[in-house]
């Protein structure tokens, strides 16, 4: 089935749905053998998506597998838990009103479980960090993980995409290890939500 499907309690229009490009991408398992697995981009950033999984064969960077979001019931805490690798699903920011860039399909994570999302708030005890999925932590040593330097890291930022893991918990009160975003100039974010008829927080 190559439909692109959304979350059918959410709002998501119909133009942006169709902006959405399936693929089915090769991967090394953590088993060291080649497995299919099928994802959703925009389908102005599948090209780079594509060879990022192309590098990824070619180097043999174990990703435990690839999904689309609605085979989790679009549910990125489940997504989290189970190691996914993802891209398009019309969800807001965590802990924000504001729509995620997997919303519109201008993002993708990887191997969630190796490579967590970790955010600190603020508390009347002080600042409190959470890691998530529950359990993980993030170890450059480990296989499957995402670091700075790293050649996949490198190639999506030489075309112009923004690593989570650059991030700082100072400065931006997040660190992303699994996600990939492809950047956009200040203008060009509000110009989506226009372009599809979306009300921006």
């Amino acid at each position: 089935m190559n439909a692109v499907l959304a979350n059918p309690d959410s709002a998501c229009p119909a133009a942006l749905l169709a902006d959405q490009e399936v693929l089915e991408v090769r991967h090394v398992g953590f088993d060291g053998t080649e497995h299919t697995g099928t994802l959703e981009v925009h389908r102005s950033v599948a090209d780079d998506v594509a060879d990022f999984f192309r590098l990824a064969l070619d180097t043999r960077f174990p990703i435990e597998q690839v999904v689309r979001a609605s085979e989790f019931g679009w549910d990125d805490p489940r997504l989290m838990a189970a190691n996914c690798s993802s891209g398009f699903n019309f969800r807001t920011v965590a802990g924000r009103p504001s729509l995620s860039m997997h919303a519109f399909g201008l993002a993708f994570d990887v191997n969630t479980r190796q490579n967590p999302f970790i955010r600190r708030r603020a508390t009347d005890d002080g600042p409190v960090e959470t890691i998530e999925p529950e359990g993980a932590s993030f170890d450059p040593d480990a296989p499957g993980t995402l670091t700075d330097g790293h050649p996949l890291v490198q190639f999506l930022v030489d075309r112009g995409w923004t690593w989570g893991g650059h991030w700082t918990l100072d400065a931006d009160g997040v660190v992303d290890y699994q996600h990939f975003e492809k950047r956009l100039a200040p203008g060009e974010r509000d110009g989506l939500y226009e372009r599809y008829g979306l009300p921006n927080p």
